[in-house]
């Protein structure tokens, strides 16, 4: 991994999937948008699940936490922005939640605490850069949020956010959704190869400096 090179790959899975792989994983904000089809391919905790050696799931959705774990997944209710766990783990992720977040700062310091020198931190979240975003600017002269986000990132905000909180970037990637539409998928695959920064998504893999 390379902190300056930049990455379009086809899906965060095809990298996390081999960094998390046997380790002890702390999953923050797990609910995520899957958790009620908790069954769903898609949903990013139950992949870990199935890889990990361990897993810990964080989330504020207090019947939801309850809801899974009745159904035998490790997980607590706890405030991402503020969380002590007295321990520490070897990849900690944090799929699509940063945007959420009231202070991505005390959230990074949260994650810090939860690391070791040699711990990775995966973390993904829209990009406003995007050329989903960039559709939403042209035809309705702005983006139009998910109702639960207060902030959006690109590419260079987010490696200073990283960096004035302790962070070290060694892996930057870009990728795209699936998309229910091949030719349509086909399209905006061929506008991001010839620009990253077109992607929906990025994922960054770090440590702490």
């Amino acid at each position: 991994m390379n902190n300056s090179t930049k990455v379009l790959i086809k899906d965060r899975w095809d990298v996390m999937k081999d960094l998390v792989s046997g380790k002890s994983v702390l999953d923050l904000g797990c609910v995520d948008h899957e958790a009620e089809k908790e069954a769903g391919a898609e949903w990013l905790h139950r992949k870990i699940k199935f890889a990990a050696r361990d897993l810990l799931g964080i989330d504020y959705q207090i019947e939801a936490v309850k809801a899974l774990r009745q159904k035998g997944y490790n997980v607590e209710a706890g405030n991402v922005e503020a969380l002590d766990l007295g321990r520490t783990f070897d990849v900690i992720t944090a799929g699509n939640i940063i945007e959420h977040v009231s202070n991505p700062g005390h959230f990074l310091d949260s994650v810090r605490r939860h690391m070791r020198d040699d711990s990775l931190f995966l973390m993904t979240t829209d990009n406003c850069y995007g050329l989903r975003s960039l559709k939403a600017v042209i035809l309705n002269d702005g983006v139009v949020p998910n109702h639960e986000h207060v902030t959006t990132f690109e590419e260079k905000i987010l490696r200073q956010l990283l960096n004035r909180q302790g962070f070290e970037v060694v892996g930057f990637y870009f990728y795209n959704g699936p998309y229910a539409k091949v030719w349509k998928e086909k399209l905006i695959n061929f506008f991001c190869r010839i620009r990253k920064n077109f992607a929906w998504q990025m994922l960054v893999v770090a440590r702490k400096k």
